[in-house]
């Protein structure tokens, strides 16, 4: 941390711009603990990005008895919150999409920060059922691969297609859906955790789909109205 007349800055990875950047002290408290023998510092501080302005919360530790003999100094723990490391993910603001389906995109990325496959798979699944709850999406068509006769059904399968039915997402995002539609399956009923890339991959279809549903609609609505009003 730097000091001087200038506010105090340093450098943390911050989570909106995925890389390290300057993050200015915005107020900070410190405290010491301790007797003759022991002493424990502590401080904590609130941080903001000098980039994206995104706040983070920084707890540190310091405990007297934590000396290091290769650098002749003191070791701190350091926590950040929300935490983070150069491979997390960030919560994405959907401010459009209905609180309950938000809560549940906030627990995938918080399971998959934490390298809880198997949570973070089956959320996804969930996440993506209840879109098609929100959207009132119940069925679709499925085309049985022997007989070639297709049927309306309710599972997941059917549900994504309904979904392109009702003009919310495109055949060719559907398609992509379909891909990942499995990982909730695989991870619960035969307990194979997926891996960390095809979880990515899949998140971020997740995340094209609340926007293309939710965040792009809002705007075009917004787009509209005012066009209406100009006239």
């Amino acid at each position: 941390m730097t000091r001087g007349n200038k506010k105090q800055t340093m450098q943390v990875h911050c989570m909106k711009c995925q890389q390290t950047t300057n993050h200015t002290v915005v107020t900070q408290h410190e405290r010491t603990e301790g007797d003759d023998e022991f002493t424990l510092w502590l401080e904590w501080a609130i941080l903001k990005c000098a980039g994206c302005e995104s706040v983070t919360f920084m707890e540190k530790s310091t405990f007297s008895e934590d000396y290091n003999p290769q650098t002749g100094a003191l070791d701190s723990f350091i926590r950040y919150y929300p935490e983070r490391d150069e491979h997390a993910l960030p919560v994405k603001p959907f401010n459009n999409v209905p609180k309950k389906l938000r809560r549940i995109y906030r627990e995938v990325i918080d399971a998959f920060n934490r390298d809880i496959h198997m949570l973070c798979a089956g959320g996804l699944r969930g996440l993506v059922e209840g879109i098609c709850a929100d959207r009132k999406v119940k069925r679709g068509p499925v085309q049985d691969h022997q007989s070639g006769k297709v049927n309306q059904k309710k599972d997941l399968e059917g549900k994504i297609n309904g979904l392109v039915g009702k003009g919310f997402v495109t055949k060719r995002h559907a398609t992509i859906l379909h891909k990942h539609r499995f990982l909730g399956n695989e991870a619960l009923h035969e307990l194979e955790a997926p891996t960390r890339d095809s979880l990515t991959a899949a998140i971020e279809i997740v995340e094209h789909t609340l926007e293309n549903i939710y965040e792009l609609r809002h705007t075009a609505k917004r787009v509209r109205r005012r066009k209406q009003l100009q006239k």
